[in-house]
């Protein structure tokens, strides 16, 4: 099938991975996290959107703490077909992808917020923290800086938390908490 952004993708080397209904699924099952942008070439959000991605692109290649994430991006106009399986209503639309599986982007779309994403992706889910130190480190403004994290949330197993840690992180979690001992 003819399409604008398959011939554009041949001469043209986006730093966006360009999309086509034949190698969408594909490529996507190949990605482990990333996000997606289903977009119209002629709309001013998706363009926006679009240039926001590639501020972001660069980011990560400045930035040697982070691997380059996989940011597709798919042509609804020229395939339709693609973005009506993924049930695509408005432009511009992202999608994230988490281990393979592709689930709906919910925050804004801020260079920070699609930034900050990708960032958190490529951290473990459940950090294991079993010093004081290590909690200090893991809420050390450098490390929320680093991921840009506006929230944490803590668990403590009741048997391993102290009155000491409980004492230590109150400052970090606010007074409204409280340790059950």
């Amino acid at each position: 099938r003819w399409s604008r952004s398959a011939i554009l993708s041949q001469y043209y080397s986006s730093p966006l991975d360009i999309l086509t209904d034949e190698d969408y699924r594909a490529r996507i099952s190949r990605v482990q996290h990333g996000l997606i942008l289903f977009y119209l070439q002629w709309e001013g959000g998706s363009r926006t959107v679009k240039e926001q991605l590639l501020n972001v692109l660069t980011d990560f290649h400045k930035d040697s703490e982070f691997q380059v994430p996989f940011l597709g991006a798919l042509d609804c106009y020229d395939w339709p077909l693609v973005c009506e399986q993924e049930s695509i209503r408005e432009y511009p639309t992202v999608r994230l992808i988490k281990d393979g599986q592709i689930l709906d982007y919910r925050r804004t779309l801020t260079v920070k917020d699609l930034r900050s994403t990708l960032k958190l992706l490529q951290r473990p889910a459940v950090e294991l923290i079993g010093t004081i130190k290590g909690a200090e480190d893991f809420l050390s403004s450098e490390t929320l800086d680093k991921y840009e994290m506006e929230q944490n949330v803590i668990l403590f197993w009741p048997n391993l938390a102290s009155s000491e840690t409980w004492t230590f992180l109150t400052p970090s979690i606010g007074p409204n908490r409280r340790y059950v001992g």
